[in-house]
């Protein structure tokens, strides 16, 4: 993995490694995962739902009010 992103690096002349890795450059271990499943050495774990669904309640409450929004803007045009 050093000798090929030593390769990377000296194809990207004149650029540091902060600016050609972005954020990986200070998460090593991160950096390491995403290049080996990238690369198929390792198997690329599944994203699974972390449970970030919206309560129904918010989700209606936004319904009325864009549809109460709608109902306003025609009015207001109509006269």
């Amino acid at each position: 993995m050093a000798t090929d992103l030593a390769a990377d690096l000296a194809e990207a002349e004149g650029v540091s490694a902060e600016e050609y890795l972005g954020r990986s450059a200070f998460d090593p271990r991160g950096f390491a995962e995403t290049w080996a499943a990238e690369r198929g050495v390792i198997p690329v774990q599944p994203v699974t739902a972390t449970g970030h669904r919206r309560p129904l309640g918010l989700v209606a409450f936004t319904a009325v009010a864009a549809l109460t929004l709608v109902v306003a803007a025609l009015l207001l045009a109509t006269g």
